[in-house]
């Protein structure tokens, strides 16, 4: 299997930067925040539904451009959102569990100390929930360093229905 995207692309030593879009696309297709909103969870829910397919090449663009799209949501803002922090999280954890499924297991640790890094880099989040901050996220990053619970995860997407945002709650 090949990867349409190669895995050198999402990762940057210096800064976390994914790029699986053009980034003029990228900005023009998340104009406001309500278009990047439903351009991130139509690429989550597409690549959820492509991954039960077990179509790990075709998933891994869907997810790596949902990936992108909150990474740039959160890099445009002088005060990023808790919303967008979670979904960076979000399809972070679906690109590890795609990478695990493709036999990429070598570049996780750097994806997650990448996000890691970016999250602990901005300033404090927007609309936190209540025990809930960057660090939290980070915790949940390096928890998915962990081969069981990526399996466990890939499990759950495999069996259940297609992608829902968890952030809507907060």
């Amino acid at each position: 299997m090949s990867l349409r995207v190669p895995i050198q692309k999402i990762m940057s030593k210096i800064f976390f930067i994914p790029s699986f879009m053009d980034k003029q696309e990228l900005r023009i297709l998340c104009r406001d925040e309500s278009s990047a909103s439903r351009l991130w969870m139509s690429y989550m829910q597409s690549g959820g539904l492509i991954f039960k397919d077990r179509s790990y090449d075709e998933a891994f663009t869907e997810i790596g451009s949902a990936l992108q799209i909150a990474h740039y949501q959160l890099t445009i803002t002088n005060t990023p959102t808790w919303r967008w922090a979670m979904r960076l999280v979000e399809s972070t954890n679906l690109t590890v569990v795609i990478l695990g499924q493709l036999g990429h297991q070598s570049v996780i640790e750097e994806l997650l100390v990448a996000v890691e890094q970016q999250i602990l880099a901005l300033p404090n989040l927007k609309d936190c929930p209540p025990k809930r901050d960057a660090r939290w996220l980070c915790r949940w990053c390096k928890s998915m360093n962990c081969k069981r619970r990526q399996e466990s995860l890939a499990n759950l997407y495999l069996q259940n229905k297609p992608f829902a945002d968890s952030t809507q709650a907060h």
